[in-house]
C-alpha cells in the first residue's frame, strides 16, 4: 500500500509537471527553486560531499514535456549571465576587496605597499590578527560610489582601482604601488590623492582590469585603453619596450573592423575581450598558450599582429557564442551560450579542468573542436567563471561552486591539498562542491593568488586558501580549506 504522504507527494509533483507542460516557464523557476533547496540540503552536510542528488526536474520522466521544462529553465538562466567578472567581491596577489550595497569599498590583507587604501602613514596588514580587523575598517577615501574593485595580480606593480560614479561622471583611481603620470615611474600613492585617474565625460570608462604589470579600462563607446609596462605586446599598440606607457598618453586598442568590446578581464601578463558578437581577442604574453591561438607567440608587439590580423579564440566550428570570458595567472576561461566552459593555457595543475596536466592553446590542433568542455557534472552547466592564479572557480546553475586546479593552499575548499583536475575521474560528479554552510548558494566568486572569495545568497562574505596576510579576513594567518572539517567552521566576514 503506499502511504498518504507518499500518495500526496506523487500527486502534488504530478500536478506541477502538467501545469508546467502547459504554462511553459512560468513554473520552471518553482521547480528550480526547490530543486536547488533539495540539493543544499542533501549534498552540503559537509565540505568534500560529492553530487547524489539531481534537481527534482531532472528526477521526473524523460518525456519530451519534461526536457522542454529543463530547456527553458536553461534558457532563462543563461540569459541572465553577465559578460564580465564578479564586480563586488575581487582577489589578488594576497589582498580581498569587497563592494558594499552603498558602493563603499574595503580591502584586507597584505597593506605593505598601500594598496588596501588606508593612507600613506599606514601600512598595516588587516584580517590578520586581533589588533587589525577586518570589523570597523573604515572604507577606502575616494570621491563617488564605487561601482568595481580590482586589484593586481602578483607583479612589479602592487596596486588597487576603483571605477567610481559621482554627480560629475564617471573615473578611475589607482593607489598603492602604481605609475605616477608626473614621473613615468613606480611609486606608491594614496587612495583619494586623484593621481593616475582616466576621466573623460565624453567617453566614461564602465569597466577596468588589473594585470601584473598593465592596467586596462574599457570605455562606453566599447574601445579599450591600456598603460603600464609596455612589453609582451601587453598594451596591445604594436610595440614592446621597457618603457611604461601613462594613462595620459594610453592609445586604444585595435581590435578589428567594426569590433565593440562588452568587457575586459586580464591575467598576470595578457589581456582578452569578449566582442559584442559573443568572439573573443587576447594578445600580450603567450608562452603556455594562454591567448588561445594555437601558438606561443606574443600577440600585440607588433603592429600588424592586431586589428583584423588578431584572430578571435577558436572555441568551435559550430560552437555557441560566448557569454563571459575571465583571465587568470597563465591560463583564460570562457562561460559559452549553453552554459559550457572551455578553459586554454597554462594546465600545470589541471586549472583547465580536463584531467591532465597538458597545456592547451600553444599548439596546433588543440583548440577549437579538440578543446573540450570542463565536465560540471550531469545536467549542470555554468552561471559565473573566475581563474585565479593557478585555480579556477565557477557557480553553477544551482547557486553551488565549484573549484579546480591547483590547491596547495586550500583554495578549492574541499578541506584537502590535492590538485583537482590534473588526473582522470577528478572532475563531473566526482568533484564535490565547496560547502559554502547549509543551504547556502554564491551570488559572486573571485579566485585570486591562491585564494578564493565568494558572496553568498544572504550577502555575507568567506574566504578560503591562503592566508599568510590575512588575506582571508578571519583575525589568523592560517589557511583555510587545507585541513578536513575547516569549510564547515569557516565563518563569515564581520565587516
Amino acid at each position: 500500500m503506499i502511504g498518504e504522504k507518499t500518495q500526496e507527494k506523487a500527486f502534488r509533483w504530478g500536478m506541477l509537471s502538467l501545469v508546467a507542460l502547459f504554462a511553459g516557464s512560468s513554473c520552471t523557476k518553482v521547480l528550480n527553486q526547490e530543486a536547488v533547496g533539495t540539493n543544499a540540503s542533501s549534498e552540503g552536510a559537509a565540505a568534500g560531499t560529492k553530487e547524489n542528488t539531481a534537481p527534482v526536474v531532472e528526477e521526473l520522466s524523460d518525456s519530451e514535456g519534461k526536457a522542454e521544462l529543463r530547456r527553458s529553465a536553461r534558457a532563462a538562466t543563461l540569459a541572465a549571465i553577465k559578460p564580465y567578472p564578479a564586480k563586488d567581491i575581487v582577489t589578488g596577489d594576497e589582498v580581498s576587496c569587497h563592494i558594499n550595497a552603498e558602493g563603499q569599498v574595503r580591502c584586507w590583507g597584505d597593506g605593505t605597499s598601500g594598496k588596501l587604501g588606508q593612507g600613506e602613514r599606514n601600512r598595516n596588514n588587516y584580517g590578520s590578527d586581533g589588533s587589525t580587523p577586518v570589523r570597523g575598517l573604515p572604507a577606502i577615501s575616494i570621491s563617488g560610489k564605487t561601482e568595481q574593485i580590482t586589484t593586481s595580480a602578483e607583479g612589479l606593480m602592487d596596486y588597487s582601482c576603483a571605477l567610481m560614479q559621482s554627480g560629475s561622471g564617471s573615473g578611475l583611481e589607482c593607489w598603492g604601488f602604481v605609475i605616477v603620470p608626473d614621473q613615468g615611474s613606480v611609486k606608491s600613492i594614496s587612495a583619494g590623492s586623484g593621481l593616475n585617474s582616466l576621466e573623460n565625460p565624453e567617453n566614461l570608462p564602465v569597466a577596468v582590469a588589473a594585470g601584473s604589470l598593465h592596467i586596462c579600462a574599457l570605455r562606453a563607446a566599447g574601445d579599450v585603453l591600456c598603460w603600464g609596462l609596455d612589453n609582451y605586446g601587453l598594451l596591445g599598440v604594436g610595440t614592446s619596450t621597457t618603457n611604461t606607457i601613462l594613462v595620459g598618453a594610453a592609445k586604444v586598442v585595435d581590435l578589428g573592423t567594426d569590433a565593440v568590446a562588452q568587457s575586459i578581464v586580464t591575467g598576470s601578463m595578457h589581456s582578452c575581450v569578449l566582442l559584442s558578437d559573443g568572439g573573443i581577442k587576447c594578445w600580450g604574453y603567450n608562452a603556455v598558450g594562454q591567448l588561445g591561438l594555437g601558438d606561443a607567440d606574443n600577440r600585440g608587439d607588433t603592429i600588424e599582429e592586431m586589428g583584423d590580423a588578431l584572430a578571435k579564440v577558436s572555441l568551435g566550428r559550430d560552437a555557441p557564442k560566448a557569454l563571459s570570458v575571465s583571465a587568470g595567472g597563465f591560463h583564460s576561461c570562457a562561460i559559452l551560450a549553453d552554459g559550457s566552459i572551455k578553459c586554454w593555457g597554462l594546465n600545470k595543475f589541471g586549472q583547465l579542468g580536463l584531467g591532465d596536466t597538458e597545456d592547451r592553446g600553444d599548439g596546433p590542433d588543440e583548440m577549437g573542436e579538440n578543446l573540450l568542455a570542463v565536465d560540471l557534472g550531469r545536467y549542470r552547466f555554468a552561471t559565473s567563471i573566475s581563474a585565479g592564479y593557478d585555480h579556477t572557480c565557477a557557480i553553477l546553475d544551482n547557486g553551488r561552486v565549484k573549484c579546480w586546479g591547483g590547491n596547495d593552499y586550500g583554495q578549492l575548499g574541499l578541506d584537502h591539498t590535492k590538485s583537482i583536475g590534473d588526473e582522470e575521474s577528478e572532475m563531473g560528479p566526482d568533484l564535490p562542491y565547496v560547502f559554502l554552510g547549509a543551504e547556502r548558494t554564491a551570488k559572486s566568486i573571485s579566485a585570486g593568488d591562491r585564494h578564493t572569495c565568494a558572496i553568498l545568497d544572504d550577502d555575507s562574505v568567506k574566504c578560503w586558501g591562503r592566508n599568510d596576510k590575512g588575506q582571508l579576513g578571519q583575525g589568523h594567518t592560517n589557511n583555510i580549506g587545507d585541513e578536513e572539517g575547516e569549510m564547515a567552521a569557516l565563518s563569515a566576514i564581520e565587516f
